[in-house]
């Protein structure tokens, strides 16, 4: 054997390793909160959702933020790019300016209510290749560099004070460690440096504040969704692992109390109704895996936005490092739900 057949074996036989120990040790370590869950998956054609269009943005598009009262998104990618999407009608959105944050990846993206966006960036392709947080401007014509360096560093979202919260994780398949910072707001405008308000967490990845209810929930990729208030440490488990293949990456809440999650493990959008025990998993003919999610209102109903972090949705494929996702979904939520409510007839 020589030395190159010598490194594809051991590759092999790890990912056979990590398999195997995701699945006996991992996954009945981590379910938990799913006793009494009503679960359904509901697999339904892009084209046949009424209202949902598909726009073109970048290869392996990671988070985005949906500026209020506009039809502006900003999307971010695995190139290091943070994009403005804009348009004069939900049809005819497209990428009008894009900006490179570093040579690596570009992940959170939120906004202060004063117009400022806040983006977290990485010096490399992977998210373990230290992280940033960058001021931009909401035209993308400059970014300042305001808090580094966190290596793993993930999803960000801002609280009704205006306090910025931010996920850090090592990704890691069998050992997963996380954090989540608090920057604190100061009364002169700027921000406090970070320290950990959230120890000892797995693989923290999405993260987003429901003003509606005054917390933040965030996501753990091979565990599951919790909460907590911004002003305790008071963690709630939200929702766990309903499946042995499954995962939680961005998440959004909707008006009503549901939350909308990305799965780029099993290739799902999600929603669960905490009220209602339930939970969809919806498997979307010509979209691939998607990452993040975020909801808006326009026009009277909510819309949701979904990226695309790759192509395929195969098992082959959520290991490959080919993030060849190719923008974001625009689907009516209203749309999907009753994609879910047809299944049952």
């Amino acid at each position: 054997m020589n030395l190159k057949e010598l490194v594809r074996a051991v590759s092999a036989a790890s990912v056979v390793v990590a398999l195997a120990a995701y699945f006996f040790v991992v996954v009945p370590r981590v379910i938990y909160g799913s006793a009494g869950l009503k679960t359904k998956t509901v697999a339904v054609d892009f084209d046949d959702l009424a209202g949902a269009v598909f726009v073109k943005v970048g290869r392996g598009c990671e988070n985005l933020y949906l500026e209020p009262e506009s039809l502006r998104v900003y999307v971010t990618d695995r190139r290091g790019h943070v994009h403005l999407v804009d348009g004069p009608s939900r049809e005819r959105l497209r990428v009008v300016k894009s900006a490179a944050l570093g040579r690596g990846s570009a992940f959170g993206v939120t906004e202060n209510p004063y117009g400022v966006l806040y983006v977290a960036a990485c010096d490399g392709e992977s998210p373990k290749a230290g992280g940033a947080i960058f001021r931009v401007d909401k035209e993308l014509r400059s970014a300042t560099r305001i808090a580094g360096d966190f290596p793993g560093l993930k999803g960000l979202a801002l609280d009704g004070r205006g306090n910025l919260f931010f996920a850090v994780s090592n990704m890691s398949f069998l050992n997963g460690k996380g954090l989540v910072y608090r920057m604190r707001r100061m009364r002169g405008g700027g921000y406090a440096a970070p320290k950990i308000f959230l120890p000892d967490r797995r693989c923290v990845d999405g993260i987003y504040y429901a003003a509606g209810e005054g917390r933040i929930y965030f996501t753990e990729t091979f565990s599951g969704v919790s909460a907590f208030d911004p002003s305790s440490t008071g963690v709630q488990a939200v929702l766990g692992k309903t499946s042995v293949v499954e995962g939680f990456g961005g998440l959004c809440a909707d008006a009503g109390g549901g939350l909308w999650i990305a799965d780029p493990v099993g290739g799902f959008i999600k929603y669960y109704h905490p009220g209602k025990k339930e939970l969809t998993r919806y498997k979307i003919k010509g979209f691939g895996r998607p990452s993040s999610c975020r909801i808006r209102l326009e026009g009277g109903e909510e819309v949701l936005y979904v990226t695309e972090i790759k192509k395929g949705r195969g098992l082959g494929g959520l290991f490959s490092k080919n993030y060849d996702g190719r923008g974001e979904a625009v689907i009516p939520a209203n749309a999907l739900k009753r994609a879910g409510d047809d299944s049952l007839k």
